[in-house]
């Protein structure tokens, strides 16, 4: 009896501090942009198999996602933001390769000059995939998991240059993401601890370097061992 009214209580307490956040998420979806709801992984995937969906990559699809991932974590319910990565990495690499964005009826962004190379279908196409297996790679910390995503789950055409660059893609993601989780803890003198991926077990086995460079090492002996 005890146990039962104690998880009910928590159960309460986890609603009635995490229900705001929640309500957040939910009228971002609702009146902002409708394609932001769920994880976003399904519709990538079909989008990559040649079915069309509205509103999937808009600018106003990515804010709805990136503050709604945000909410929804923050409410402490069973939920992560490994699916919406996905979706949000997709979105950014469909938006180098589309020009200019629009909110509504006005211009938000200009094209970059960088990038009017790769306006066109297939770059594009490449280009959402490599930001599908970035966003996987930084949730789960697996460089080569988001490349094997890609290949067997999201992407339609293959070819061993989208390969390397999916791997570029994911490696820098992954080493990224690491970087600044512990940026704030190197500058006020802990060691730096390589933790890649939001998804963490709270295990104590982490590589722990005095020095940054000391990094840089490990890449090249990895590169020279195949790892």
């Amino acid at each position: 009896f005890f146990a039962v009214a104690g998880s009910a209580n928590g159960i309460e307490e986890t609603v009635a501090t995490g229900g705001p956040f929640l309500a957040v998420a939910a009228l971002l979806v609702i009146f902002v942009e409708s394609a932001a709801a769920g994880s976003g992984i399904p519709e990538v995937m079909g989008y990559l198999n040649g079915v069309h969906i509205r509103k999937l990559l808009r600018l106003r699809t990515l804010l709805a996602k990136i503050w709604g991932t945000v909410m929804i974590v923050s409410s402490g319910f069973a939920v992560g933001p490994e699916g919406p990565l996905v979706h949000t990495g997709a979105i950014i690499g469909s938006g180098l390769t589309r020009g200019h964005k629009n909110c509504g009826t006005k211009k938000c962004t200009q094209q970059v000059h960088l990038f009017t190379h790769f306006h066109n279908d297939t770059d594009r196409r490449d280009f959402i995939s490599m930001g599908a297996a970035a966003g996987f790679a930084a949730a789960f910390g697996a460089p080569v998991g988001g490349v094997l995503f890609a290949l067997e789950e999201a992407s339609s055409f293959w070819n061993a240059k989208l390969m390397w660059r999916l791997l570029l893609c994911t490696s820098l993601a992954s080493f990224t993401l690491s970087f600044c989780r512990n940026f704030e803890e190197h500058a006020e003198g802990k060691d730096f601890r390589f933790q890649p991926g939001m998804l963490s077990f709270k295990s104590n086995s982490v590589i722990r370097f005095k020095h940054q460079w000391e990094l840089l090492l490990c890449c090249v002996l990895g590169a020279l061992t195949g790892v």
